[in-house]
């Protein structure tokens, strides 16, 4: 993950202050912003201003590995984290999209955008007492660009451009750029500003405090209970704006079946993403849900797609990759097993920006194209045993999916079949979550699924698809194409918003026609919040827990 982009799993659990912005950044952004709207009150109390008090319990649908955005970072880990626990220098406001002062109190970039200069605030500590000095942020870039560290999904956003940082005294931060980045800021809003006390010793990668960060952040780390929990207290020695819930409990759930029975118990406040046939059924007829939770369904900026490992053999001709998804039938599987709680894409850009190109053409299910594809490619029945074959190996392909997920193991049952009739043979290996990043990261697979989460109305697809992100980044297709490359990166110092409109659309075009990934849908994304909190606002930057509040009448129901 770096910045906005965050990864998660398909169907199991899910890759910014001041005032000082250009105006290509910003795009069609207000509108955007216009666009979000509170969640209507949910009791007929006068409840009157915030206050403090209280804690909610919040369904995590995956035990993260750790607790840091460097080391193979995922979207829980981010949710967690950023700006809970570590905080960023600038921060994007969740609702104008503006960018507002965090760490730094002020900035200013200069007018050719290649230098950054950043004014740090004065009198923060981290949550253990210690100071807080520019010289904290020097060591986070440090630590970035550390080729040991591994750190290469965030190092994205920064190491193409920015090749020089200074602290030239505690107050001061500087960042010194030979490329322009449209979305610096954004990156620099997303970077979590890492503790020189904590880790200057010790392996980065391995070190104890991954799973106890020590932030600057409105809420401290508290504790982890193995298979259970993490805890999040509120940070009351906090600089700015603080949390107003005393704690927030993030409880590890994986099946979804159980998390519904936990909330209508009383033991869940808020579920982020309630599964298509739950939504559907128990929740809109169950009357303790319906009774005591708020039901709200949100468009985040992503999309859930298929990913081909290019580099195995059988994945390297496009057209193997085109039959694959011509066998991929969307439309049933949004109908049937999705509950219609989406809609088909073929683009890897937000269906709500300017720059999405709604002319390409559509993956349809074809399994006669399909088929004329993979005789092109080679692909025959030679001994007629019902199975393709090419150099006398069989078309057989392994499917990586998640223990638990069960919404992928319907979907891909279907899917197996369709590729049966077609010869393809394909073998579903259920892992967990830990070892799912891992492989992927290793490219120890064949195909798999992922959902693609832009946690900011800002895109930029470089990792997805650059191949200097195959190692240790997230093109996880192992995809290199010269030509896209050269187009990603000219996007990304592109100011003008027309002319980066026009690279993002040739960007779109080459990605749908050479499918490295495969698109499907544009997930609605169904969520469940107990009545009793107030402050909550959805949005492309998901829903911001600091700001979440509960009455004082109300505070006693909480866990």
């Amino acid at each position: 993950m770096r910045k906005t982009l965050c990864l998660c799993l398909a169907a199991a659990a899910c890759v910014k202050g001041g005032k000082q912005e250009s105006g290509e950044e910003r795009g069609d952004l207000k509108a955007q912003a216009a666009s979000q709207t509170p969640i209507a009150a949910q009791s007929p109390l006068d409840d009157g201003p915030p206050v403090a008090g209280g804690q909610i319990v919040v369904h995590l649908e995956v035990e993260p590995a750790h607790l840091s955005l460097f080391i193979n970072p995922d979207l829980w880990t981010r949710r967690i984290t950023v700006p809970m626990v570590y905080d960023t220098l600038l921060r994007e406001d969740a609702k104008t999209f503006e960018y507002t002062p965090a760490l730094a109190q002020r900035w200013e970039v200069s007018p050719d955008n290649l230098s950054y200069t950043f004014h740090i605030r004065p009198g923060v500590t981290w949550h253990d007492g210690t100071p807080f000095t520019s010289k904290d942020v020097k060591f986070t870039f440090d630590k970035l660009y550390d080729p040991s560290v591994r750190a290469q999904a965030m190092r994205a956003s920064f190491e193409p451009f920015c090749d020089r940082w200074e602290a030239p005294d505690d107050a001061t931060f500087v960042l010194h750029c030979r490329k322009r980045y449209f979305m610096m800021l954004s990156s620099i809003a997303d970077l979590p500003i890492q503790p020189a006390h904590i880790f200057g010793k010790g392996d980065f990668n391995k070190h104890e405090y991954l799973r106890k960060p020590v932030g600057t952040g409105p809420y401290r780390f508290e504790s982890w209970t193995a298979g259970r929990e993490i805890v999040l207290a509120r940070n009351d020695a906090y600089y700015g704006k603080k949390g107003f819930l005393d704690k927030i409990v993030y409880m590890f759930v994986e099946s979804p079946v159980t998390a519904v029975q936990l909330a209508k118990k009383g033991e869940l406040d808020f579920m982020g993403r309630v599964r298509e046939a739950q939504w559907v059924g128990e929740v809109q007829t169950d009357a303790a849900l319906r009774e005591n939770f708020q039901r709200i369904t949100d468009w985040p900026n992503g999309f859930a797609f298929l990913v081909f490992n290019t580099a195995r053999p059988i994945f390297a001709d496009k057209r193997v990759r085109q039959a694959l998804a011509s066998l991929f039938d969307r439309q049933r599987i949004l109908d049937t097993i999705m509950h219609g709680q989406g809609r088909l894409t073929d683009s890897v850009y937000y269906f709500k920006l300017p720059s999405y190109a709604k002319d390409l053409p559509p993956v349809v299910y074809d399994p006669e194209r399909a088929k004329k594809l993979l005789d092109e490619a080679g692909w025959k029945d030679s001994d007629g045993d019902g199975v393709r074959d090419r150099d006398g190996k069989p078309f057989h392909l392994t499917y990586l999916a998640t223990v638990g997920s069960t919404t992928m193991q319907k979907w891909l049952t279907l899917f197996q079949e369709d590729l049966r009739k077609a010869g393809v043979t394909l073998e579903i290996s259920t892992v967990e979550w830990a070892t799912f990043q891992e492989r992927l990261r290793k490219h120890n697979f064949d195909a798999g699924s992922l959902v693609s989460v832009w946690t900011s109305p800002r895109m930029d697809p470089f990792e997805l698809f650059h191949t200097s992100q195959i190692a240790d980044g997230q093109n996880y297709a192992s995809y290199s194409n010269l030509e896209l490359d050269r187009l990603l990166e000219q996007m990304r110092s592109e100011l003008d918003e027309t002319k980066r409109a026009a690279l993002d659309r040739r960007i779109q075009q080459i990605t749908r026609e050479e499918l490295p990934i495969f698109p499907q849908y544009n997930n609605a994304v169904n969520a469940i919040v107990h009545k009793r909190i107030r402050g909550v606002v959805t949005s492309p930057m998901w829903y911001q827990l600091q700001e979440w509040w509960i009455p004082k009448a109300l505070q006693a129901a909480a866990r």
